[in-house]
């Protein structure tokens, strides 16, 4: 007489339904997983963009209200930024429009230039412009903006203002702040990776900041 097979022997592994329901699980919880992820990544970056847009806002108000020269200075790729500020009135200093000129680089243009600048002036004239052209000495402010903003997980990944031709990716960032409350026109890229970034947009002759998620250009055209 035949046993027959008991019905724990057609349990012993999955059916192809049961799989089926399980890879669709996985995948769902997955996508979950990295949702979830993505959501705290761009909040991360939006309270980035935020700190910075606030930092601007500081920056005019304190720049007006004092009388004085101020500056937000920063790393190009680095995730701080801290504010300082100077006595007194003095141009400018002349910036390259190379993407990513060094200090070393600038000094050395700037010497090759130095004959013509002052080139046909009187020694009373070249005298006023050279005091002119010394850099002040500057200072971090009083509070937490002197001491340095932390963007976190965030970086400031390029910058641009109406000092440059083009993007800047590396090394040190400035924006100057006028006694007037303006500022230079400026951009931040402001993100965690290239592919997911806010921009922060700053109107220097209207003192606005303009925030908003994804790249663009100073004039508020997507890149």
């Amino acid at each position: 007489m035949r046993i027959p097979a008991s019905s724990s022997a057609f349990r012993s592994g999955f059916t192809l339904i049961e799989l089926m329901v399980a890879i669709g699980i996985l995948a769902i919880v997955t996508a979950g997983a990295v949702s979830g992820i993505s959501a705290v990544d761009g909040a991360r970056t939006r309270e980035a963009a935020g700190k910075v847009s606030a930092a601007v806002r500081e920056s005019f108000d304190r720049a007006a209200l004092s009388g004085e020269m101020h500056r937000l200075v920063f790393e190009l790729g680095g995730s701080g930024m801290r504010l300082e500020s100077a006595d007194g009135f003095f141009a400018l200093p002349a910036v390259g429009g190379d993407l990513g000129e060094t200090a070393e680089e600038r000094a050395s243009r700037l010497a090759e230039q130095e004959e013509d600048l002052y080139d046909g002036l009187s020694d009373e004239a070249k005298a006023g412009l050279k005091a002119l052209r010394q850099p002040p000495t500057w200072s971090p402010v009083d509070g937490p903006l002197g001491e340095g903003v932390d963007l976190g997980s965030a970086k400031i990944l390029s910058f641009w203002s109406d000092a440059f031709e083009r993007f800047q990716s590396k090394g040190e960032g400035i924006l100057y702040f006028f006694p007037r409350g303006e500022t230079q026109d400026a951009v931040f890229f402001i993100g965690e990776s290239d592919e997911e970034s806010f921009t922060v947009r700053v109107d220097g002759m209207a003192a606005r900041v303009h925030a908003k998620f994804g790249r663009y250009d100073h004039r508020g055209k997507e890149l």
